[in-house]
């Protein structure tokens, strides 16, 4: 949460010093428009190799300190690229400006070579990064890169785990939180027209509710915590 609220502040940061009619989102190398880092668990994956595997200083990964904290924001900067540009535009009676920030998010498997990882090492991450430990990897990184989902056999043991006497609405309404687990970020102000699945949820949106720190800046649209009438 730290780090993705550094990320997020550096964004901030970018749009408050260039003033811009629109901002574009883009994302390199997968393409599309969203602010939601989508690489943690490599990150995650890159750190426990990086840090445990050294030959000379080689440390635990178990431990979460200051000091290990510094190494996972280093090899998520290295992993999270940010990039911006102002584009001009001259129409015939008016100019416009529009603000480019391109997101360049690495994945696990190019990192040995930026890091020079040894033989040791580089085996050690083409082990963390199979199929069997992806499970583990999420459970890690949790909600907070917005890759933790819940498969249906868990959404159904969840719900079979319920009291017998709740109400088939009250059943209704928490399958369908549960399945959105991990899909929806906060938007200061945010609220949902649709019932289920909103397609506008994870689209760089301004936040325009006024009251936050994040108003005026650009965020992957979702839902507020707070009931609507407090807006």
């Amino acid at each position: 949460m730290q780090i993705n609220g550094e990320f997020s502040a550096k964004i901030s940061q970018i749009q408050a010093e260039h003033p811009a009619d629109s901002v574009v989102i883009h994302r390199e190398p997968d393409g599309g428009g969203s602010l939601t880092i989508t690489n943690w668990t490599d990150v995650i994956a890159v750190f426990a190799v990086k840090t445990a595997g050294a030959d000379a200083d080689a440390t635990d990964v178990v431990t979460i300190d200051e000091e290990r904290i510094a190494l996972i924001r280093q090899v998520f900067w290295d992993m999270n690229e940010i990039r911006y540009h102002v584009q001009t535009i001259k129409h015939e009676d008016s100019t416009e400006k529009i603000l480019h920030i391109t997101i360049t998010s690495r994945r696990a498997e190019e990192m040995p070579d930026i890091y020079q990882f040894n033989h040791s090492q580089r085996e050690a991450l083409v082990e963390i990064l199979k199929p069997e430990y992806a499970q583990m990897l999420a459970e890690l990184v949790g909600t907070y890169g917005g890759e933790m989902e819940l498969t249906e056999e868990q959404i159904r043991d969840m719900i079979t785990a319920m009291p017998e006497d709740i109400s088939p609405v009250r059943r209704a309404v928490v399958e369908k939180a549960y399945s959105l687990i991990g899909k929806v970020h906060y938007f200061w102000g945010g609220k949902s027209r649709a019932i289920g699945w909103d397609s506008r949820w994870g689209t760089p949106t301004r936040v325009t509710a006024p009251g936050s720190r994040t108003t005026g800046t650009i965020r992957p649209f979702g839902l507020d915590c707070d009931p609507p009438l407090s807006r």
